[in-house]
């Protein structure tokens, strides 16, 4: 069986004090989250704005990986969770298929 992809999907934790102060607010934001507070605020986001997607696109990120691609017994949003909402211009680029 030939391998799809080669490399890491998911990047090494976030380092919180190596994050430019914008992206500091983002990660204190989902820091300890669960996937409740995860579902509950991606059916209350508005959508309306550029950014406002933009944030609806994280949480979606951070369900999906909670959930599905890498769950564990831990239940809240952690700093290898975090990372690839940093990326998200990159998101596309995995092939995610292979990781279901």
């Amino acid at each position: 069986m030939e391998v799809l992809y080669r490399g890491d999907l998911f990047p090494d934790k976030v380092s919180y004090k190596n994050l430019f102060e914008e992206n500091q607010l983002i990660f204190r934001r989902f820091q300890g989250n669960t996937l409740k507070q995860l579902t509950d605020e991606m059916m209350s986001i508005s959508v309306e704005s550029e950014q406002d997607r933009l944030m609806f696109k994280r949480i979606f990120i951070l369900y999906i990986q909670m959930a599905f691609l890498l769950p564990s017994t831990i239940t809240k949003v952690s700093p290898v969770h975090i990372a690839p909402i940093f990326e998200m211009e990159k998101i596309t680029e995995g092939n995610w298929g292979p990781m279901c």
